[in-house]
């Protein structure tokens, strides 16, 4: 019997089949592709909330930390309209020197004693603003220096006056020059958050911002500022108060972070006794662009377009539709009121 090679026919079917199964190999592989860029980013966007967040979380909870009860420059301020919330405490959290605190008496006559401290590091100097422990009236600044044993030493004029008790909180060397003082009676640290649509990463909607932290000097001139978080569309914040100061809140979602009740101005008294909770809002790209996806969860708003299912409005970017969006809401407790 002869051997009988392919025909023409059948040479086709076996080369129609072989393109049809490599056709769909490839497309698997650009699917799958395409989903490990948009999970890598997602991915990075999942990391970049949690640093940046926890970091919000921490600056809010210290508001009010280490201010003194003379103090005119209000605490926390929020700008609606320039979308800039600014916090004032002498603590910053990503300086490791003005952590922390030191309690000194200085009634017994013999000089000043450090009672109790709680510092994250010894042998160094330390610049610190003092404040009566009684009635926290501002009472001066000064630096101490504390060895490999933990003993301090003041290394400028201690305190004296009031009660002769004073707490001491470690304030950075710019506040302490006044080149980067937040408040205006004593010492502490400015700290902005802001909007910037400069050096946005690529793979942002053209049409969002970078939450920029500003701290000090960058604060007080509005310049600079680290990007805290990218493709950031809108924020906003509220604040739920005790107005009637029964220890219980009944003002939710306010947009001031007190209420006047003496009618000269909201002050850091009112803003101490009424305010319970800060609720920070942010509404953030999550991923790349993907052209076969429309976000669809969105409502009119002031003539805008905003996403839906929340408690405040947060404004759509431009261009939103081939763009996975997410709220972040950080609600938080201020610790140091």
């Amino acid at each position: 019997m002869k051997n009988k090679g392919l025909t023409i026919l059948e040479l086709l079917i076996s080369m129609f089949i072989f393109i049809v199964i490599i056709g769909a190999v490839y497309f698997t592989y650009i699917k799958l592709l395409k989903g490990f860029k948009s999970e890598s980013a997602k991915v990075e966007t999942q990391i970049e909330k949690l640093v940046g967040t926890e970091l919000i979380r921490l600056d809010l909870e210290h508001i009010g930390y280490g201010i003194s009860s003379d103090e005119t420059a209000l605490i926390t301020e929020w700008d609606s309209t320039n979308k800039e919330l600014t916090l004032r405490s002498t603590l910053n959290n990503t300086r490791e020197e003005t952590i922390g605190w030191i309690l000194i008496d200085c009634s017994g006559g013999g000089g000043c004693t450090a009672v109790s401290k709680s510092l994250p590091a010894v042998d160094r100097d330390y610049y610190v603003f003092y404040i009566d422990a009684i009635d926290k009236i501002s009472k001066g600044k000064g630096e101490i220096s504390i060895d490999t044993g933990g003993n301090i030493s003041f290394k400028t004029t201690s305190p004296t006056g009031g009660s002769e008790r004073f707490i001491g909180f470690p304030i950075t060397q710019e506040v302490y020059d006044d080149t980067a003082n937040g408040c205006n009676t004593g010492y502490c640290n400015i700290i902005d958050y802001a909007l910037s649509n400069s050096n946005l990463i690529d793979r942002c909607n053209p049409n969002t911002y970078n939450l920029l932290r500003r701290v000090g000097e960058e604060a007080i001139n509005n310049t600079g500022g680290e990007p805290l978080l990218n493709c950031v569309a809108d924020y906003t914040v509220t604040f739920d108060l005790d107005t009637d100061n029964d220890g219980t809140i009944d003002t939710y979602g306010y947009t001031l972070p007190a209420t006047d009740t003496d009618g000269d101005g909201i002050d850091n008294d009112e803003i101490r006794n009424q305010l319970k909770r800060i609720n920070f809002y942010i509404l953030i790209q999550e991923g790349r662009k993907q052209n076969d996806f429309t976000f669809t969860n969105v409502v009119s708003c002031g003539g805008g377009t905003c996403i839906n299912g929340i408690d405040v409005d947060l404004v759509l970017p431009a261009d939103y539709q081939n763009y996975n969006w997410k709220v972040i809401k950080i609600s938080v407790k201020p610790m140091d009121l």
